[in-house]
């Protein structure tokens, strides 16, 4: 496991979900780089493959689906991509256990990533990715919240 990352599966009925805390310097440069992507040049319409509401808010491409290529090819970036295959590989091998079957699973991979950045009345609802993997393993990052939320659920404290 990544240094500084922790990590934990919650079990629920028919459903596993990983939630995971990356490291705090990690954390601030994504964001300072998010904020300096707002303006970049690789932005990419997402709309129509997202679930939500983003009228307001943009996405900027940060790795390409079809050539699994970097479009934005920063350190920090890259060390999220190494994070989720980690996770991902942590997240494979505890769902074998559970379920008693042995793990082939010999390559993770982060195929596609992108940056949504909301914008207010923006949203994205609960929902699953049809992932183009063995696995259909997918993982989401949020970076920031505006303080309105995080007073709402006791965080800003």
């Amino acid at each position: 496991m990544s240094s500084g990352v922790t990590f934990e599966i919650y079990t629920h009925p028919s459903i596993q979900i990983a939630k995971a805390n990356i490291p705090t310097s990690l954390l601030k440069d994504l964001i300072s780089e998010s904020k300096s992507l707002s303006s970049h040049s690789h932005k990419k319409d997402y709309r129509d493959n997202l679930v939500g509401n983003f009228s307001n808010g943009e996405q900027v491409e940060i790795k390409n689906t079809s050539s699994r290529t970097w479009t934005v090819d920063t350190p920090s970036f890259r060390a999220l991509g190494e994070i989720q295959k980690s996770l991902g590989r942590e997240y494979i091998q505890k769902y074998c256990n559970t379920v008693g079957i042995k793990n082939n699973m010999r390559n993770v991979e982060v195929c596609d990533m992108w940056l949504n950045i909301q914008r207010a009345g923006d949203f994205n609802p609960l929902h699953n990715h049809n992932a183009n993997t063995v696995t259909g393993l997918s993982s989401f990052v949020w970076l920031t919240f505006p303080d309105s939320v995080m007073d709402k659920v006791g965080l800003n404290n």
